[in-house]
């Protein structure tokens, strides 16, 4: 009996082997057999990293051999897609490949120097360093904290800049106005979802690679709080809520109101007519600006709301002394491993004009610096990143967003909580990205707490606010 199954076991590993030979493709580079491969992808995550290509030959119809040869060019190169035994090449699609062999020239840089952060830089970082063994590069990556920043010192310092840094989206303004950052051809951004795009160019030229976002969301523990029952959750329905357990929890709602992160989506669901211009005339002195700052100085005041810090707010949260704050996505690995109890909704729908409060987009961006030695191979491992296969295995083990629109739409079957955050996604805003913006935001972090504590009214921050923005324009503009 022994000897059947060894039998039966060895014809089954012959039969895997000769599939497997029937459906491997030849992969060669100037006419060199390099690998046999047999599945799904790219061809430039199967080749290694190249500087340029220009001519592709592929024998496919085992019976004839047909041979087609036709020339591309590295952007061209960067689309062609092998599924299994079929491969497209712009549109076209051949059936039966045997082998495959692209005229071009390897890149002959062996060495990177990468800056991660945030949350998954374990995997992040295992991610990167098996790409490089695989492609004989050896890459130092250094996980670092406020890469931003660093990443300016090091410019100003004329030192040698690393090849490859991951940075908040926030800071691409900064980092360009500064002249530290230098321009990605768009076609490592053919897979990038159309949203986040805009938050990447410059003067119609683009200087960074998205790698996954956040987004804002309303985290409830249901032991403590009844919101599963609304299908389309207000805020008057979560205040209800909130004031009925005011005697039981601690803290029954709770977010940091005095952040203008949190205040934005306020601001975004009162501007019902347009009237905000975030990206151009950026002002204070607005209705939708007056009528949010109006409504969080109330609610300050209710017994069932408290403001608490982001760390605060947290640990409050996961000891139950908190039912429901205001959060984003990137909460949700944190608390899975933790292992409490809670649930997510997108976040509440504005009464007064029944818009949804705005989600703000928090993207963690890819930047090369200027005068790094590596660019062309850095533009590869860019692109390897943002490949289906990496978005997937990332995003969906750290709970991120995706920036592939491909990946991303299959996400939301994944689980409810995807589909609970991307329903909503027509609601997504990103954060203003101009040069008004930091000082904005620096202004009204400073403004709400006087405001919050009743040392000055609605109207007189808003008058000082905008006079403040006003004189820091003229400070530019003098400057210039």
């Amino acid at each position: 009996m022994g000897s059947n199954k060894k039998k039966i076991f060895c014809l089954f590993i012959i039969a895997c082997l000769s599939i497997f030979k029937l459906f491997a493709i030849d992969i060669n580079l100037n006419n060199e057999k390099i690998k046999s491969y047999y599945s799904s992808e790219f061809l430039y995550n199967i080749y290694p990293p190249l500087y340029d290509v220009w001519e592709i030959s592929v024998t496919y119809n085992n019976l004839e051999n047909t041979t087609q040869s036709q020339e591309i060019n590295i952007e061209e190169f960067n689309t062609i897609y092998l599924n299994k035994n079929s491969l497209t090449i712009n549109n076209n699609k051949l059936n039966n490949i045997k082998d495959i062999n692209i005229s071009g020239e390897k890149i002959e840089s062996t060495n990177l120097e990468v800056w991660i952060g945030w949350e998954g830089t374990d995997l992040l970082k295992e991610i990167i360093t098996d790409w490089g063994k695989n492609n004989n590069i050896k890459i130092n990556i250094i996980n670092a904290t406020n890469t931003a920043s660093r990443l300016k010192t090091v410019n100003k310092s004329k030192t040698t800049p690393p090849d490859l840094v991951l940075v908040a989206d926030s800071n691409l303004i900064d980092l360009y106005n500064d002249n530290t950052i230098q321009t990605l051809p768009k076609y490592l951004l053919n897979d990038v979802n159309s949203t986040i795009m805009n938050k990447l160019s410059f003067n119609g030229k683009y200087y960074a690679s998205p790698f996954y976002y956040d987004v804002q969301l309303l985290f409830y523990n249901p032991n403590l709080i009844d919101l599963d029952k609304y299908d389309n959750l207000s805020l008057s329905n979560l205040e209800y809520e909130a004031n009925k357990i005011k005697n039981k929890v601690e803290v029954p709602l709770t977010w940091n109101s005095y952040s203008l992160y949190w205040l934005l989506p306020f601001i975004y669901s009162f501007n019902i007519n347009n009237s905000i211009d975030f990206d151009n005339d950026l002002s204070i002195n607005n209705q939708p600006t007056y009528d949010a700052i109006s409504y969080i100085k109330e609610l300050n005041e209710k017994p069932y709301f408290k403001p608490l810090e982001k760390n605060a707010m947290l640990s409050y949260f996961i000891n139950k002394k908190a039912a429901a704050i205001l959060s984003a996505s990137y909460s949700i690995p944190y608390f899975d491993q933790l292992g409490i109890y809670y649930e997510v909704a997108p976040l509440p729908i504005n009464d007064i004009t029944n818009q949804r409060l705005k989600p703000l987009i928090d993207s963690k961006v890819f930047v090369i610096p200027k005068g790094s030695h590596n660019t062309i191979l850095s533009y590869r491992l860019l692109q390897y990143l943002m490949s289906y296969k990496i978005q997937k295995q990332f995003c969906l083990s750290q709970f991120k967003l995706s920036a592939n629109e491909t990946v991303e739409k299959e996400f939301e079957e994944t689980n409810s909580y995807y589909k609970k955050i991307l329903k909503n996604k027509e609601a997504f805003q990103l954060i203003p990205n101009n040069e008004n913006y930091q000082t904005y935001k620096n202004i009204l972090w400073k403004l709400l707490r006087f405001v919050f504590t009743d040392q000055l009214t609605v109207n007189e921050v808003i008058e000082k606010g905008e006079q403040l923005l006003i004189n820091n324009k003229k400070e530019i503009g003098e400057e210039k």
